[in-house]
């Protein structure tokens, strides 16, 4: 599992410079989880197919947008609010209970490691880290400029009056009008040999959202 979650980190730290804004909506999940698919490992994407029912992880990156549908609980676990204006992040302040994106993640992880842990709870655990992942660096996920992650800041997009938590999650990416599978293989085409020395010289700088992952030794 680590070498699946390596892999998400490694899309968007090879993505996120070159495609600013890039949004995080049901189509941005599935490409993230694509591109993922091509660093995983054959005894990853099995291990990963054994705990999904023989899903693959592109097909449950939403999963956790779904089940926040009918369990309303769990959508304080996808962002955490901290202050625009701050530098870094206390999680005392911003996640007190551990209902956030990141405490989530960490403990789904745990989940993941837990020798103990049975078959269906790794397959929740796993459902929402893929998910998570995305939505750890989507940056509406992550910050509060008193507007509810954008959700009540109204920008004008292709001539609409919209929320700019929509236009980012959703929007841009249907004004790209690419489907999923088309606009991963592109971004995909981005990623070349020198990129891994970026990867590794902007994850330590990264370090407040991935320290759940681990080590930054991605190859």
């Amino acid at each position: 599992m680590r070498k699946l979650l390596r892999a998400e980190f490694l899309v968007l730290a090879l993505i996120l410079p070159s495609l600013p804004g890039f949004p995080w909506g049901y189509e941005g999940h599935q490409v993230i989880a694509l591109i993922a698919m091509k660093y995983m490992t054959a005894d990853a994407q099995a291990r990963a197919g054994d705990l999904l029912d023989g899903s693959a992880i592109d097909a449950v990156a939403n999963w956790a947008d779904d089940y926040r549908h009918d369990y309303r609980e769990t959508g304080p676990w996808h962002y955490i609010d901290i202050p625009l204006a701050d530098s870094k992040i206390d999680l005392a302040r911003e996640c007190p209970d551990g209902d956030c994106v990141i405490a989530k993640t960490q403990q789904f992880l745990a989940v993941l490691k837990d020798p103990k842990a049975d078959k269906d709870a790794k397959a929740q655990a796993l459902r929402f880290v893929i998910h998570f992942v995305g939505d750890l660096h989507q940056p509406l996920h992550d910050e509060d400029n008193g507007d509810k992650g954008g959700n009540t800041r109204y920008v004008v997009f292709e001539r609409h009056p919209d929320d700019l938590r929509w236009i980012w999650d959703t929007g841009l990416l249907e004004h790209i009008n690419r489907n999923p599978a088309a606009f991963a293989a592109e971004l995909e085409s981005r990623i070349v040999a020198e990129s891994w020395n970026a990867v590794n010289s902007v994850c330590p700088k990264m370090a407040g959202l991935t320290s759940a992952i681990g080590s930054c030794n991605w190859q």
